[in-house]
């Protein structure tokens, strides 16, 4: 089995378009979710660390799949959810 972990910094665009995916199959979104929602849960818990908190992902591939974490430092510290 071929198996990849990559840092953060060395993640490429289509890499990146594979984690959404998981992102979205493994969010607290329904088959009723508006776009709208889909798109702010996105922006707040991938796209806002995704720019913030690069170096913090970390993707794991193999021939059965991928998945990732963020092991970012104390968002409740973060101005961004303070405020949202």
């Amino acid at each position: 089995m071929n198996e990849k972990i990559i840092n953060g910094l060395d993640i490429c665009d289509h890499d990146w378009s594979l984690m959404e995916d998981v992102f979205y199959e493994t969010s607290m979104l329904d088959k009723n979710s508006t776009q709208k929602q889909k798109e702010n849960l996105k922006h707040k818990y991938f796209e806002y660390y995704k720019k913030y908190y690069l170096e913090y992902f970390t993707l794991y591939k193999s021939s059965i799949g991928v998945g990732y974490i963020c092991a970012a430092p104390n968002t409740t510290e973060d101005e961004y959810f303070l405020k949202n």
